[in-house]
């Protein structure tokens, strides 16, 4: 059963009031992930406390002697039941907005992931497409840069073989 504001007021502190009005449709859009996951926690945290003081309650009621003003079954801690109640349904909720948060960033992460495998492949393509235009155009686009002179010689010689090499020298073959 869902709770409502009206019947959660009488039962809840500002603090789990406040919890418990984030928990309902409109807030709960408005928080991140991170968030989120705090609220969680102390909620679980209240639940948690509020059952065990349940549990406690209805022990002690038991073992207590049956007096005039309370009823031996333990309808005494009636309050304590429904605001447990109240905060497992508002867990409930923030529990199943993490979840659909965490799959949507777990999409968009392997839909990130196929692009980014996508991509090289598409880069490499147009690399080798730039290369073979700049081979039919007889050169790139950058700038060549210059030779030192000691450079050229080597390049002539280089270029000339060993019989170019030696006439520079003075020896003639």
């Amino acid at each position: 059963m869902a709770f409502t504001i009206t019947q959660a007021r009488p039962l809840l502190t500002a603090a789990e009031l406040e919890l418990f009005d984030q928990s309902r449709t409109a807030p709960i859009k408005a928080l991140t992930l991170a968030r989120l996951r705090g609220k969680v926690t102390r909620t679980r945290t209240l639940r948690d406390k509020y059952r065990d003081l349940f549990r406690r309650q209805t022990v002690s009621v038991r073992k207590a002697p049956a007096t005039a003003g309370r009823s031996p079954v333990g309808s005494d801690n009636e309050r304590t039941q429904r605001k447990a109640d109240i905060l497992q349904e508002v867990l409930g909720r923030f529990e199943d907005r993490v979840a659909l948060l965490e799959a949507n960033l777990a999409r968009d992460a392997s839909a990130a992931a196929t692009r980014k495998a996508a991509a090289p492949s598409a880069t490499t393509a147009t690399k080798a497409a730039r290369k073979a235009g700049a081979k039919r155009t007889g050169g790139g686009s950058a700038p060549v840069a210059k030779k030192s002179a000691t450079a050229k010689v080597n390049s002539v010689r280089k270029a000339s073989g060993p019989r170019a090499a030696t006439r520079q020298k003075g020896v003639t073959a």
